[in-house]
C-alpha cells in the first residue's frame, strides 16, 4: 500500500512538474516573440499548446498592461489575445473583462484617439470580438454593449481613423449578428 502511495504521489509530481514547465515554454516563447516584435510566433506557440490557450489569452492581456509606455505594443499585445479569449476558463475570465474594460477607458480618451487613432481603432475593433465571447458575456452582460457605444462614438467622430474591419464589426454588432472576425483558434498571419 506505501508502494502504490509513493507511486502515485511521484506520478502526481512528476505531471505537475511538466505541466509547470510546459508552461515556462510557452511563457518564455512569448515574451521572447513580444521583445523581437514576432507576433506570428504567438499563434505558432498558441497552435503547439491548445490545452493552453485560455491561459495564454490571460497572459497576452496582462502582458499588455506591462508596456503602457508603448501603446503601439500595448495594441499589439492586447490584439494578440483576441482569437483566445474564447477559451478563457472561467475563474480567469473576470481579470480578463478588467483589462478589457481598461483598454475601452484608453481607447475613448479623446488625447488618445489624437495622438493613437490607429491604436484606438483596434482597440475597439479587438475588444468588440472579445466582449462578444459567450465566455465573457456571462461574467459581464453590459461590456459588449460598452465597448459597442464606444466603439460607434469613435466612428462616427473619427471616420476616418476607423478601419474598414472596425466599421464592419460596429455595422454587423447594431444589427445584432454575430462577429465576423473568427475569434477562435489562431489567426492566419497572412490574413493581416
Amino acid at each position: 500500500m506505501k508502494k502504490l502511495l509513493m507511486t502515485i504521489t511521484l506520478t502526481l509530481v512528476s505531471f505537475l512538474g511538466a505541466s509547470m514547465a510546459r508552461a515556462a515554454d510557452w511563457q518564455d516563447g512569448i515574451h521572447a516573440a513580444i521583445q523581437n516584435n514576432n507576433f506570428n510566433q504567438i499563434n505558432i506557440i498558441a497552435a503547439s499548446h491548445p490545452e493552453a490557450q485560455g491561459a495564454i489569452a490571460l497572459y497576452l492581456l496582462e502582458q499588455s498592461q506591462t508596456y503602457k509606455n508603448n501603446p503601439e505594443l500595448e495594441v499589439k499585445i492586447f490584439k494578440a489575445a483576441t482569437p483566445f479569449v474564447g477559451r478563457l476558463p472561467a475563474a480567469d475570465v473576470a481579470a480578463a473583462d478588467e483589462i478589457i474594460a481598461g483598454m475601452l477607458t484608453l481607447a475613448a480618451d479623446k488625447n488618445f484617439q489624437q495622438r493613437n487613432p490607429q491604436e484606438a481603432s483596434a482597440i475597439f475593433l479587438n475588444a468588440l470580438v472579445m466582449s462578444s465571447q459567450p465566455n465573457v458575456v456571462a461574467n459581464d452582460p453590459t461590456l459588449h454593449s460598452e465597448v459597442l457605444e464606444a466603439a460607434d462614438d469613435f466612428v462616427k467622430e473619427n471616420p476616418a481613423d476607423a478601419d474598414k474591419k472596425l466599421l464592419e464589426e460596429v455595422s454587423l454588432a447594431e444589427a445584432g449578428g454575430a462577429p465576423s472576425v473568427t475569434p477562435n483558434g489562431t489567426l492566419n498571419p497572412s490574413h493581416d
